[in-house]
């Protein structure tokens, strides 16, 4: 959680959510109704549902059952109205934090959200106040083992990515939010695809430093926040050590 180039911390919050399959799939579900229904239930012409039918796909959902949000969405089979919602505070340390919810009751949620804030000495702060320093950023992580790396490098670039790094058992590239889906298209037709995101990420890369207790205390923060069923993600600026972030 100290950035997004930290693939143990990844590994870390994947292991963490596959003992929760049952809520995320619920999160999943709730994104792919609202991309249906703003911009069409077609993939391919509809960049975002894509990447999210491809972000479920990752993350174990069923294709039976991503199918049916997917029409839910497209208003082929009743369901529940889900709008999204976006809430700025602060944390411990002066850590801002961005998140991203999805919702069929916004009055509960934003109830919710500002208490799991208070609770935590955060608050919630006026919009605009934090998401002016962060901007969006695609990263697309792929297994090392049995790719030739130059190959992988010379693809990635082509593709239109803008950095490649090695990151102990994985490859890590990044891209602008632009070049993402058309990165990730490319690459997945040779290599393995363990984890894409494309997250809000400080602006020049403008992290927060934390003393450790202030470490925790964030920490503590973003992991209510992530459990909330509501929330499909959180993002931040504090530099929270991997030691504390794999507590």
């Amino acid at each position: 959680m100290s950035g997004h180039s930290h693939w143990a911390t990844i590994k870390h919050k994947k292991g963490a959510l596959d003992a929760k399959k049952g809520k995320m799939f619920s999160k999943f579900a709730r994104q792919l109704m609202v991309l249906a229904r703003e911009g069409g239930d077609n993939p391919a012409f509809n960049v975002s549902l894509a990447k999210a039918i491809r972000e479920a796909k990752q993350g174990g959902m069923p294709m039976d059952k991503i199918e049916l949000a997917v029409r839910k969405g497209a208003g082929k089979v009743e369901g529940q109205s889900i709008e999204t919602k976006t809430y700025e505070g602060k944390g411990a340390g002066g850590v801002m934090i961005i998140v991203e919810t999805m919702t069929d009751n916004a009055n509960r949620t934003a109830g919710e959200i500002r208490k799991l804030f208070e609770r935590s000495n955060g608050a919630l702060i006026n919009p605009g106040a934090a998401v002016n320093q962060f901007e969006r950023k695609g990263f697309i992580y792929i297994a090392a083992q049995g790719v030739k790396d130059q190959e992988l490098e010379n693809a990635a670039i082509d593709a239109g990515a803008d950095n490649i790094e090695r990151q102990g058992e994985v490859w890590m590239i990044a891209t602008s939010f632009e070049a993402f889906n058309g990165v990730v298209s490319t690459l997945e037709k040779k290599f393995k695809i363990e984890a894409s995101k494309t997250p809000l990420v400080p602006k020049y890369d403008n992290y927060v430093a934390l003393s450790e207790s202030d470490a925790r205390k964030a920490k503590h923060l973003i992991d209510l926040l992530e459990d909330h069923d509501d929330v499909q993600e959180v993002h931040h600026n504090g530099n929270i050590p991997d030691s504390v972030a794999a507590e």
